[in-house]
């Protein structure tokens, strides 16, 4: 929310549009990357925290370092979006995420679950999936909106 708030505050400053574009993507990346870090690297302790049996333990970690995946991408989607909602863009993201999660992360995680054998990591795989298509589609609309927009260069005279 309050990347949606900085962003929505500077209106045709690119400069500045693009330090607060820069420092959200950076702070979301660092704090992201450090749970998906405990999720992918101490999972099977973060099991053990609240579980004692070995069988749904050695699940349970499998699906944290999915969701270590997961962390990232989701953490760039959110910030992604809400920088568009600031940049009063709220149409084509909202296109893109229903073809993000419903296109592309359901039909993701079906496949992985039922033809590949990955059962309930499957599942959450398409999710990240899902939600890493979001993360890029929409980071790319952002940088796109925050660059100058440049009018072509007129053509030299023969």
């Amino acid at each position: 929310m309050a990347l949606t708030v900085r962003i929505g505050e500077v209106h045709d400053d690119h400069l500045r549009q693009k330090n607060i574009v820069t420092t959200g993507w950076f702070l979301t990346l660092l704090s992201s990357c450090t749970t998906a870090c405990i999720f992918i690297f101490a999972g099977t302790w973060v099991a053990r925290l609240f579980i004692n049996e070995p069988e749904i333990i050695v699940l349970a970690a499998s699906l944290l370092a999915v969701s270590g995946i997961f962390q990232i991408v989701d953490g760039l989607q959110v910030a992604s979006t809400g920088l568009l909602r600031g940049l009063h863009d709220t149409k084509i993201p909202a296109k893109m995420a229903i073809l993000s999660y419903w296109v592309i992360g359901v039909p993701s995680g079906y496949l992985l679950a039922h033809y590949v054998d990955l059962e309930a990591r499957g599942i959450w795989w398409g999710l990240a999936i899902g939600l890493g298509a979001a993360a890029l589609m929409l980071s790319i609309r952002v940088w796109k909106k925050i660059l100058p927009h440049q009018s072509p260069k007129p053509a030299l005279a023969k």
